[in-house]
């Protein structure tokens, strides 16, 4: 099963490095032990003001519970203070009790509860 089945994003990996204000600094990857990716995130920095935000953040199936996204989130909280940050964000669906859980242990809270609207496209 290839990574891109596992996950999806909003910013494919490819146009996300393209941009202006990626920092490969923020990219963070827990491999196992035959080097495949069992979790990861990229953190943004909005510069002007010096807020983070975490997207994408994912663990693989197999190696959720472990504590991997909290720990590469930890690191990617310091390096954004490295980098002059003084909040940061991450969203989460309401139904994902195991992301909110990791988030709050830590030290986000919820500040809003969001509506996702999808539709179909008739061809």
């Amino acid at each position: 099963m290839s990574l891109a089945s596992s996950f999806s994003s909003s910013v494919s990996p490819r146009a996300g490095r393209s941009l202006s204000y990626y920092e490969p600094f923020l990219d963070l990857v827990a491999v196992d032990g035959s080097d495949e990716v069992a979790a990861f995130c990229s953190a943004w920095l909005d510069r002007t003001n010096r807020v983070g935000l975490f997207e994408p953040v994912g663990t693989r199936d197999q190696y959720r519970r472990m504590g991997l996204a909290r720990a590469l989130m930890s690191e990617g909280l310091q390096r954004l203070q490295q980098l002059g940050a003084t909040s940061a964000v991450v969203r989460a669906r309401n139904d994902n009790a195991a992301a909110i859980a990791c988030y709050q242990n830590l030290g986000f809270s919820i500040v809003c509860d969001t509506f996702g609207f999808e539709r179909t496209i008739d061809s």
